[in-house]
């Protein structure tokens, strides 16, 4: 995911979601933006589920830091998520 400066064109941040991925696990589904309270902050998270099987990823859309991620089937070939989102 890359967030574009409108008025300059340049970079603002991005985030893969899947690091060195030769598989094409791309964020193919839903994305859903939200305004709302996480862990005491006012933020602008965008959440996605994803394709190793983790409903991820929290994202502040404003400064692309990653927020937190749960997996939302039992078992996934990811053995996880760490505290900057790789896997």
């Amino acid at each position: 995911m890359v967030a574009i400066d409108v008025d300059t064109g340049k970079l603002k941040w991005y985030f893969q979601y899947t690091p060195h991925d030769t598989h094409d696990w791309m964020p193919h589904r839903f994305q859903c933006w939200a305004d709302l309270m996480f862990r005491g902050q006012q933020r602008k998270p965008i959440a996605a589920s994803q394709s190793q099987w983790f409903f991820t990823i929290l994202l502040d859309r404003t400064t692309g830091e990653y927020l937190m991620a749960k997996p939302y089937v039992k078992q996934t070939w990811a053995k996880g998520i760490d505290d900057k989102g790789g896997l």
